[in-house]
């Protein structure tokens, strides 16, 4: 889940920088949001010791390794990449609505 909130929220930058209308890249930073909400409580049920900061270092890593691969200023890399983003974005969407992350109420 935190993976997902990474994703929806270097979504929601890729969004702001296309000039896409500011309620929906709010939209995806609300869903970015709510992941790390609902990410803190399964880690918790995982065992994690300190599931707060095990969510807050994995969002991180992983906001900077999705913000890599979607924003590489190689064009032949950002083709190659497009393929496994969007099958991502798909997963995150359907797990979204499985934990009812998904819709936005």
């Amino acid at each position: 889940m935190a993976e997902c909130a990474a994703i929806y929220d270097v979504l929601a930058e890729s969004a702001e920088y296309q000039g896409k209308p500011e309620d929906q890249v709010q939209q995806m930073q609300a869903v970015s949001t709510e992941f790390k909400d609902h990410a803190v409580p399964r880690a918790e049920s995982e065992g994690k010791a300190d599931p707060e900061q095990f969510i807050a270092q994995t969002y991180a890593d992983k906001r900077l390794y999705w913000a890599e691969r979607w924003f590489d200023s190689s064009d032949f890399s950002f083709l190659a990449n497009f393929s496994e983003n969007i099958e991502w974005t798909k997963y995150c969407a359907s797990m979204g609505k499985h934990y009812g992350v998904l819709p936005l109420k």
